[in-house]
């Protein structure tokens, strides 16, 4: 799934619901191919039998007189709903969810359709199953992945929760078959909203999530960075004078110049949750110490550990620039994984050496850096 998008951008500034935007490009989509949703109702009819029901209609926020308002309703010539699509960034259920919903599918049968962020779907499936139980329900679990869930409920309908990706990637195939470029590059604008909100919202919490050992990890991971500036501090290409520790929401790091090139060693959960490659970075700026990072750098780095090492943000934002992930060693002593994280950062180091002098003379750092 793609970083962002011209919609995600303007969703999180100027929509009141994020949601609402996903759901409205998706109808769009829908209502414009036909084999779009005819990819979906073949998908439906794996999980509920369908029979030679053909979605015929697409709306958005349709209301039903028990007072139930699914996102999606994609209904049959008759005008009976053959999928219920609900669409969920971070948004609790309401108590209309999932049961009157399903009630709207008894008569013809269909299936209700969550759609969710991969990361709560583990929490989001028994809380479904949970309510349907409880309203006389008895669901049958079909084999289930990490990205789509689903269980009949009775004969004719079923409950199917899926992630954002395993939609529209279901989409994408059937626009690419068609050859549908213009529809093709609208679902990929969704794609960017979706993988902005994957973490932009507030992930519920579990009671593992309080009471396990986060706290103390987060405290670690902040010792480690100040335990490798410290050994930083004695290699003769690592320069810390005049910069200092710093933070922010979500992260804590130590500034440093690596051969001119300014860098900030730190724990970032930002990018931890960004990119899920761990909980330790190293930012890498220009020899000016402004967000851009330069290219001449990021070559060099690349040609000396490797694409797999080095992630450009080019969202403009606080995280736009050249970020590598510091690996950290797992079933290792406080001591051997300072050295690890400072070995790490020395490579770095090694593929800086001699580019300083050919760009622009260093200049001030920003100010949270000065001590």
């Amino acid at each position: 799934m793609r970083e962002s998008s011209l919609l995600a951008e303007v969703a999180l500034h100027l929509a009141r619901s994020p949601e609402d935007v996903a759901t409205e490009g998706l109808a769009y989509v829908l209502k414009q191919s036909s084999a779009a949703a005819a990819a979906l109702t073949r998908l439906a009819g794996e999980w509920a039998p369908l029979g030679d029901r053909r979605v015929a209609s697409v709306r958005s926020q349709a209301s039903d007189d028990d007072g139930s308002r699914p996102d999606l309703e994609l209904s049959d010539r008759s005008g009976a709903p053959v999928i219920l699509l609900e669409s969920k960034f971070w948004a609790g259920l309401t108590e209309a969810q999932p049961n009157a919903y399903l009630e709207r599918l008894r008569a013809d049968g269909g299936v209700l359709w969550f759609v969710a962020p991969a990361a709560r779907l583990p929490l989001l499936w028994p809380t479904l199953l949970a309510r349907a139980t409880d309203a006389g329900h008895c669901p049958e679990e079909f084999p289930d992945s990490a990205e789509i869930k689903v269980a009949r409920l009775h004969e004719r309908v079923s409950l199917a929760l899926s992630s954002w990706d395993y939609l529209l990637g279901q989409i994408e195939r059937a626009l690419e078959g068609e050859g549908d470029l213009n529809l093709l590059a609208d679902v990929r604008q969704i794609e960017g909203l979706c993988a902005r909100m994957e973490t932009a919202g507030f992930l519920p919490l579990t009671q593992s999530d309080l009471t396990g050992p986060t706290g103390r990890l987060v405290v670690q991971y902040c010792a480690t960075i100040d335990g490798a500036s410290e050994l930083l501090r004695q290699e003769s290409c690592v320069d810390m004078s005049g910069l200092n520790v710093s933070h922010g929401a979500g992260w804590y790091g130590q500034y440093l110049r690596l051969h001119d090139y300014g860098c900030c060693l730190a724990f970032d959960a930002r990018m931890w949750a960004r990119e899920g490659r761990g909980p330790l970075w190293l930012r890498v700026y220009g020899t000016d110490f402004k967000f851009k990072n330069s290219e001449r750098a990021e070559r060099s780095i690349v040609t000396r550990l490797g694409h797999e090492r080095c992630i450009t943000v080019r969202d403009k934002g606080d995280l736009m620039g050249l970020w590598l992930p510091i690996d950290v060693p797992l079933g290792q002593e406080r001591d051997d994984v300072v050295r690890s994280v400072a070995s790490q950062v020395m490579e770095v180091a090694g593929a800086l050496d001699g580019l300083a002098a050919d760009e622009s003379a260093a200049a001030a750092p920003p100010d949270d850096q000065l001590t």
